[in-house]
């Protein structure tokens, strides 16, 4: 008898200390995932300040928001500065018109990402040559911008980012979500963005993945998306356990 009650308690104590292996290790695992990223997503906005940085220190122009490119509201931001890109012409004038936006991968690029094909925080490179004429952007505007990277190909930098908002912060205090007609009145810019994990990418379909993003919508003047963004735990639990548990809402300051 004190054999097998040795033996039965012996088993619980097995069960338990599994159970609890088993919870610490999906603890760890949820834990790296969100690390990841949040790794993937603060070092593509750093990379957004540092190049514009390198834009304003050497002169450039003023940034041009395009508001609203796709159906889920994402904003282009463009600008010129001297940012390297993977090729350029023989006669490269270290100069550079960039746009960072959300953005699909082109047909027949390689994937090194591991994720599946969807848009995510894109980076397109356009270097100039020498012999091109930088007035054939200017004055900016959507047709000028976008044609002048309509043959480059963009470059994932954060698959998992799904919503991109460019908002303005003034030198009174205010936050507009418009665009500026004299960007002396703008302090910084600020990068709003919504992210979620690999393994969510892959549980979401097309139908899922657009109405998650229509829960992030434009905002008025006077407000940070990053505020409005927060979704209340009611609209959450409609969301599969995957996108729930990487979802988040980030924010860059980029000052001018």
């Amino acid at each position: 008898m004190e054999l097998l009650v040795a033996c039965v308690v012996f088993a619980i104590m097995v069960t338990l200390v599994l159970q609890s292996f088993g919870a610490i290790s999906g603890t760890a695992k949820f834990s790296q995932r969100r690390l990841e990223t949040l790794k993937q997503v603060m070092s593509a906005l750093e990379r957004v300040r540092f190049d514009i940085g390198q834009g304003a220190r050497t002169g450039g122009l003023s940034p041009y928001v395009i508001k609203d490119t796709d159906d889920a509201g994402n904003d282009a931001l463009f600008f010129v500065g001297p940012v390297d890109a993977a090729s350029a012409p023989e006669d490269a004038r270290r100069l550079s018109i960039v746009r960072y936006g959300v953005q699909s991968r082109s047909a027949g690029t390689p994937d090194f990402t591991g994720w599946p094909d969807l848009p995510g925080f894109a980076q397109t490179i356009h270097p100039f040559g020498w012999n091109e004429d930088l007035g054939r952007i200017l004055p900016w505007s959507t047709a000028s911008a976008d044609e002048a990277l309509s043959r480059e190909t963009p470059q994932l930098i954060a698959p998992g980012v799904f919503r991109f908002e460019v908002s303005f912060e003034l030198w009174d205090g205010r936050v507009s979500s418009r665009a500026p007609d004299d960007w002396k009145t703008v302090r910084a810019l600020v990068l709003s963005v919504a992210v979620f994990d690999k393994k969510a990418a892959f549980v979401l379909t097309p139908q899922q993945r657009q109405d998650l993003a229509a829960m992030f919508p434009n905002v008025n003047d006077g407000l940070r998306p990053a505020d409005v963004w927060r979704l209340p735990t009611s609209r959450m639990q409609s969301l599969p356990l995957p996108v729930r548990e990487t979802l988040h809402v980030y924010e860059k300051i980029v000052a001018l």
